[in-house]
Parts: structure tokens; sequence; C-alpha cells
């Protein structure tokens, strides 16, 4: 850990500020603008007045000028906040001259660029999760300034922007003042940088609980999803999975406004003061064997507990085809069939003898009925009268023709899987052609660090529309006959036969690009092809060998593709 004064201007003009996303919301309210406000005033002319201390984490590698903003987010969001407001009251007006706007957008925003090379602007701050639509909608520098907000917003970072909006609407001429103190180089900020070495968890549990404490169930939750994020590094793919991991699995579940009030319920204890959510995360840990009263207990027992049983897992989730329980929660999670929850602990707990066997009827039903495009929505029902059947496959078999499927072929489904689906389904097939033989690869298989391909483009007219067209007979489609054309080969490109697992997404104008391109890449930083970022993936080798025998990929590749994909899980399923 190193502490070094700085100014405030050199903080804000970091390339990147990321709160962690799970950290608490924006919570500064109008006694705290009215004194930051005072402390402007009361300063020396062109002295930027003295604002604590910041603590901030490097990533992205060493000086690359990013930083995980460990304590400081109110301020460092407040600043964001009021430069905005500044730069709205002085469009149309001349309070700044064009350079010193210019400034001023540099502390806030960052340049980038899209796959048609067209420029936008981002936000150098990136918020927390609870405050990331909020913040968005205030900073976007895309839409009509300034904002036209409700007079009576109780959204918290809306009110700061009209705040500061206000102010310097009627003191226009507190601008100027302003922009000489936020341009001056005395120390106005100490940057306390951490080291690799350094928990920052730890100092960031410290440092809140000389405020209000942080709960147990804070700092488990700010512990787990810290470590994810750590593991993902730099690779926005992985980080936006973590992301969603926690709006699906924590935000979603415990921080829903109908589910809020019943999880932080306060609770008496004995002498100690807890809630719901506590006190399911110590059941949990028990029923797991990773906590006992006696052997951890204090304040933070709970805490360390799983802060020892989650140092063993580095990454997210290893599969394979063996691993039977973890395979069917794999299935449930990405169908989002978490209905049958209760069916699956009930038969782990009492059945365990039969847990094999009902699993893969379990297994083999939701899948028939997600493939064939079977409704869900009685599912509630067959999972309660699962719960205490003796003959499971008998009452699937009774629900199936009950309720039948509304495809009599697995085709119309696998060209309609959207992007999540299509990936998991790809994952599925790879990790039953791996099955038994696993030992031989040199990766390992975690759904979460790969990325969908499309291999012949969406935008395919911008390098495929010379490759011929062929329907799904094989016969040639007259290229003449437009809408035909067109239409097969979209229908074609939607085809789980025509998608590819990769560990790293693939630049934009690569992914766009003609077969050889995609495949190969260009020369170049973060221009790889598919070939690079193929690891072990049977599933993707197969297409990078079409290349190389014949060096074309069309609809005849692509249909065949897909019907060995539904034959290898056919073999397992016997679906048909």
């Amino acid at each position: 850990m190193d502490g070094v004064g700085i100014n405030l201007k050199t903080l804000m003009q970091s390339k990147a500020l990321e709160v962690p996303f799970f950290q608490r919301p924006y919570v500064w309210e109008e006694e705290h603008f009215e004194a930051l406000i005072d402390s402007f005033e009361d300063s020396p002319k062109n002295v930027m007045p003295f604002f604590g201390s910041v603590i901030l984490k490097e990533f992205g590698g060493s000086d690359s000028g990013k930083y995980l903003v460990i304590d400081g987010q109110q301020r460092c969001m407040t600043f964001s906040i009021l430069i905005r407001a500044i730069l709205d009251v002085c469009s149309g007006n001349r309070y700044l001259s064009a350079t010193q706007e210019t400034r001023l957008v540099d502390c806030i925003y960052g340049v980038n660029e899209d796959s048609d090379g067209n420029e936008f602007y981002i936000t150098k701050l990136t918020p927390s999760n609870p405050d990331k639509k909020s913040f968005d909608r205030v900073m976007c520098a895309e839409v009509d300034r300034p904002l036209d907000l409700d007079e009576n917003t109780k959204d918290a970072i809306e009110k700061a922007y009209k705040f500061f909006y206000d102010y310097f609407s009627i003191n226009s001429d507190k601008i100027k003042i302003f922009y000489g103190k936020l341009n001056s180089d005395n120390n106005s900020i100490i940057k306390i940088s951490l080291t690799t070495s350094d928990d920052e968890q730890k100092i960031f549990d410290s440092v809140n609980s000389m405020g209000k404490s942080l709960s147990n169930a804070d700092i488990i939750k700010n512990y787990i999803f810290q470590k994810l994020r750590e593991n993902a590094k730099d690779d926005e793919v992985r980080k936006n999975q973590v992301t969603d991991l926690y709006n699906k699995k924590w935000d979603a579940v415990f921080y829903a406004d109908d589910k809020k009030e019943f999880w932080y319920k306060e609770l008496t204890v004995g002498r100690l003061k807890t809630d719901n959510l506590e006190c399911f995360l110590k059941d949990f840990a028990i029923v797991k064997g990773i906590y006992a009263a006696k052997k951890t207990s204090g304040t933070y027992g709970l805490c360390n507990a799983f802060k020892e049983y989650i140092k063993g897992y580095e990454e997210l989730n290893e599969f394979i085809w063996s691993d039977y329980q973890n395979r069917l929660l794999l299935i449930l999670d990405n169908l989002n069939t978490t209905t049958f929850n209760p069916y699956v602990l009930k038969v782990l707990k009492e059945l365990p003898e039969e847990a094999e066997t009902r699993f893969a009827n379990l297994e083999k039903f939701v899948l028939h009925r997600f493939i064939y495009d079977g409704t869900t929505k009685n599912y509630n029902q067959c999972c309660e009268k699962l719960m205490f059947t003796d003959d499971d496959a008998k009452y699937l078999k009774e629900y199936m023709e009950d309720s039948p499927v509304n495809n009599d072929s697995y085709k119309l489904r696998f060209r309609k899987f959207n992007n999540t689906q299509a990936r998991f389904m790809i994952f599925l097939i790879e990790m039953l052609s791996r099955n038994g033989e696993e030992d031989s690869y040199s990766d390992f298989l975690k759904i979460d660090t790969y990325t969908l391909e499309h291999v012949m483009p969406q935008k395919w007219q911008t390098s495929w529309y010379d490759v011929p067209s062929y329907d799904e007979m094989g016969k040639l489609v007259d290229r003449n006959d437009v809408d035909n054309f067109i239409q097969g080969r979209n229908r074609a490109i939607k085809s789980l036969g025509n998608c590819a697992l990769l560990t790293s997404k693939l630049n934009a104008k690569i992914s766009n690009s003609n077969f050889a391109t995609k495949i190969e890449g260009k020369s170049g930083a973060n221009c790889g092809g598919m070939r690079k970022f193929a690891a072990s993936l049977l599933t993707t080798k197969d297409i990078i060998a079409v290349y190389d025998n014949a060096k074309i990929w069309d609809e005849r590749e692509i249909y065949m593709h897909e019907k060995k994909y539904f034959e290898k899980l056919n073999e397992f399923y016997k679906f048909e």
C-alpha cells in the first residue's frame, strides 16, 4: 500500500475508474452537495479544496491507468455528475472556451470506436451495479442535453445532476472559478494505491466498518463476486458473465423489491442482531459442512468460513459428462428451469441410491421438451407430482402424452436458438464428445469462459454474398431468385450447425470477414481468428478442418453439422 498526493484533475483523467459492481449504491443527498459547493467557495482562488483519500487498485496491467475504486466511489461519481452538469449549462453559452470544455469532457469521457469506425463517447467511471441504469441515463452523451428530469425524482443520481445543473445555471459566474480550481496543480486528494499483495476486500471491510457496519451477508457477497471478477481479469466477455451471474443469482433473489424486505428483516438471536439473509447463509454453510459455531465463532466467523471455502475455487464450475449431478444442474440452469430444484434436493437427501437414474429421466424430459418446443407453464405442478411419485419414468411419460410437444422434428428449434441457448447446446455436445476421454485434453470445460461465434456471420452480405447458396437438399439456389436466396441464407445462419465455441470473442472486423479470415485472422493486435481461439474444442476444430480440407463453408456444411450435432445428442438420449 502506498499513498501520494494528487490533484483532482489527475484522478478524473484516469483511463478508467471502476466501482466494484456489487458495492452499495450512490447515497449522497442535498446536504452533501451543499457541503461540497461550500468547500469550493471557501477555498482560495485557483486552489482546489482537500477531499480526503481514495483507495484504488490498478487493473489491466501495470501503468494501465485503470483503477478499481475500493473507497471513494461517492466522491468520484459526484465529480463526474457535477462536470456533466457544468457541460450542459455551458452548451450554447460562452462561459468557457471550446478548449476548456474539451478538457472537462476529457475528465469524464473516453472515446471508443465501433466496428464501422464511428467514434462514440464512453464514461470513464463505471458505477456499481445498482447505479448503472441511472448513471448511464444521466451521463449519456448521445441524448438531448440538458436532461429533462422529473422535478420530484427520488433517484439519488438524478437528484445530484439536478442540484448541480440548477446551481451552475443560477451561478454561471462560478463555472470559470470551478474550472480554474479543477485545473490547478495543488494536491487535493490522497491517492492510496494497493499492490497485488494487498487484500482490497479486507481493506474495504475495514474502511466501511468505521461507518455503518457491513452485514455478514454483504461481506460474503462482496468477497464471492470480487473473486469471480478478479478471475475474469480484463476479459470483457467474462466480466459481463460475472455481472449476469450476480444479477441472476443474488440481486434478483435477495434484492428484488418484493423480496428485500423479507431477507433483510432484522432478527434478534440471543444478544446478537441478524437478519433472514444472514440466517440463510449460516444454515447453508452448516449444510455444506463449512461452518460450525464452536469452531468458527466471533463476529466474522461466518464470513471467514465462506472465505476459506471459496479460496479453493479459482474459477467458475468445470464440467465433465460423467458428473451427472453437475450436468443436470448445468442443464436446468441454462434452460431457466429451476422449478425442479426442490425435486433434485429431495432425491439427493431421501433417494440417493436412485439419484443417477432419476436425474437421467428428468434430464431427458426437460431437454426433449426444450428441443421439440414443449410448454413449461405447468412445470410447478409437474415438480409437485414428481416429489411424491414412486415411478418417475412412468409419470414423465404420461406428462408428455398429456402435454405433447409442438414440433415433430428437432430442425425447427435448432434454427431459432438465441445466442445463449446455442452456446449451451454446443457446450453440451462438446461435453458429450469428450465423454470418457477427458484426461486427454489440456483444457477444462467451463461454460462461462466461452463465447459463441457464427461461422457464416449474421452480416453475411458484407463478405459472403458471392458464396453460392444451397437449399436443405443440397440444391444450388438461383442467385437471381433474390427473395429465396436471402431467406434461405438467413435461415441457415441461425442454425446450430453454423455455431462454434471460442475462448475469446473475435474482433468485429474479423467476425464479419470471409471464411479464410475468420479462421486465420489478420496480422496485428486483437486480430486473431478462430484457429487461435479454438483451444482443444472438438466442435470448433471440426469446423477448422473443413477450412483446411475444402476452404468452403456454405449451407451444405451448416446443415450437415446441424444433423451431426443432433445425432450426437440422440445417440445418448434416444429422442427419436
